[in-house]
């Protein structure tokens, strides 16, 4: 989403400001379902006391990530522009997340939790009443 707000951005023209806009809304909205996702994940399978450490942990990285991506980016602003900065910031999430998806592959839809082992297959409802009446 932050790769097409860049380009939209690079249009330079006023039309461009209501999808400019829109696209924005739509990041936002992705942002807090992933968000929430996240939130659930980690409410089940960590208990009270791990998630304060999780949460503490995560905001010294989010701090600390907020205080170089500052740097870099207004180094990069002042080379490609504003728009740029917007299109290269959106390819370089596109690649962060095509890594970590490699990198973690099925243990980021399970979570970590192990697979249940699979159950004998139930009979159906007419072969248990046959089996009950004889």
């Amino acid at each position: 989403m932050i790769a097409a707000a860049g380009k939209v951005a690079g249009a330079a023209a006023a039309t461009a400001v209501l999808p400019f806009t829109t696209i924005l809304c739509l990041d936002q909205s992705l942002t807090l379902a992933s968000s929430t996702l996240t939130d659930v994940a980690q409410n089940s399978v960590s208990s009270a006391a791990m998630r304060g450490r999780i949460a503490g942990t995560y905001a010294i990285f989010v701090i600390i990530g907020d205080m170089m991506s500052e740097g870099l980016a207004t180094v990069a602003e002042e080379k490609w522009g504003i728009p740029g900065l917007i299109l290269r910031l959106g390819f370089l999430q596109v690649g962060l997340v095509s890594l970590l998806a490699l990198g973690g592959g099925r243990r980021l839809w399970n979570f970590g939790l192990p697979v249940e082992a699979a159950q004998t297959p139930v009979a159906p409802l007419g072969v248990l009443a046959k089996s009950e009446a004889s």
